[in-house]
């Protein structure tokens, strides 16, 4: 009981010096980071001693590992020819990040994998021990994650909270988890295979592409659960009977959400002809209600008509606004259009543009929204 209590001691000291060094500190500090690293596995070495890694199915791991990472990063670039790229950080092509702060960067890397696998590989013959042990070190790997992050967010901002949210916490707490298992499986050789792809491509090629937040971060957060059920797959390949059995079926499973995954990010990401929002108003009330969500057809002048009835969604002020059509107008040789929230007493004091349509709502989904208009409202 004494050694788990200086354990999560140890631990909470070492996150509360990665808190301050995150968010009160007014500028990140990486030689602080290898530091404070550097002391924390010293001392984990010298209180567990140090486990030589299980070589068993190794090679496996660090294909699966490397090959699925490297075929992420070439979606991404694939996605890049359609959304542009910018500048990469890369210390070698451009002076954007100095060759002693890539250094740097690289040493909190394999430190804090190697560290990473002393605290995974000790067993307090306790689960919950073991659990609360490796829970608060995901969250200090996630401090990690954001002290060598080339982007710093303003969190009294909802767009930047929201990316800051998705892309950083969201992602990194599951690609912690994935190198968790990966650790405790095989050590820190494909834990550090995996983030010197992943997470540090960019200081190696002098472009990247540019990507939506919100399709990088669902494609971030979905990875790490395709490559555990890779490494697991290579477990149960000789499995026989019913443990295949519930393997094949946990594989559909796996396939029928990735799908769904698939279709929301598409959906999400406002990328293609259909496209999903949230709705933050009553003004629709009774057909489309606050906290719902609508799924549109992007408006294309060229094909699409417009009719009295039709639900739009438009642009107004820097507003994305969703009105049914009340009457159509022609201006100017154009058609021009009177909107009308259902649940409004007045049709709104404007009138619409072709140049401020957006799209024509196809349907309606309940309730879905509601997470994003509350934390719309808090800020």
């Amino acid at each position: 009981m004494l050694s788990f209590l200086i354990q999560v001691l140890l631990e909470l000291t070492f996150g509360c010096t990665l808190f301050f060094n995150v968010f009160v500190s007014k500028k990140v500090n990486t030689t602080l980071t290898i530091v404070s690293l550097l002391a924390f596995l010293v001392l984990n070495i010298i209180i567990h001693r140090y486990k030589r890694p299980n070589k068993r199915n190794i090679g496996e791991t660090m294909f699966v590992v490397g090959g699925l990472s490297i075929i992420l990063i070439g979606l991404f670039y694939l996605i890049g020819f359609k959304t542009g790229f910018s500048i990469s950080y890369s210390s070698i092509f451009k002076k954007y990040i100095t060759a002693t702060t890539w250094l740097k960067v690289f040493g909190i890397v394999i430190l804090s994998e190697i560290l990473r696998y002393v605290i995974v590989s000790i067993d307090n013959r306790s689960k919950i021990k073991n659990f609360i042990i490796q829970a608060i070190m995901v969250i200090n790997f996630v401090l990690i994650d954001i002290t060598i992050a080339t982007k710093t967010y303003d969190l009294g901002s909802f767009n930047q909270f929201y990316e800051f949210f998705a892309l950083m916490v969201i992602q990194s707490l599951a690609k912690n988890v994935l190198l968790n298992y990966i650790s405790k499986r095989n050590g820190f050789k494909p834990t550090i295979l995996y983030r010197v792809i992943i997470d540090l491509y960019f200081y190696f090629l002098p472009l990247t592409p540019k990507l939506n937040i919100f399709i990088e971060a669902v494609i971030l957060l979905v990875f790490p659960y395709i490559v555990y059920l890779m490494l697991k797959g290579i477990n149960d390949i000789q499995k026989v009977g019913p443990a295949k059995t519930r393997t094949k079926e946990n594989g559909i499973v796996s396939a029928v959400i990735a799908i769904v995954f698939a279709i929301l990010v598409a959906l999400v990401s406002r990328e293609f002809e259909y496209c999903m929002i949230a709705i933050g108003s009553g003004s629709m009330t009774g057909t489309i209600n606050k906290g719902d969500a609508i799924i549109y057809k992007k408006y294309n002048p060229e094909i699409d008509e417009l009719n009295e009835g039709d639900i739009l969604v438009f642009k107004m002020n820097n507003m994305t606004i969703v009105h049914r059509i009340i009457k159509v107008y022609s201006m100017d040789g154009k058609k021009v259009y009177q909107t009308k929230g259902d649940a409004n007493e007045s049709p709104d004091n404007w009138i619409v543009t072709q140049e401020q349509c957006v799209g024509v709502v196809k349907s309606r989904v309940l309730l879905i929204a509601w997470p994003s208009v509350l934390l719309n409202e808090w800020f």
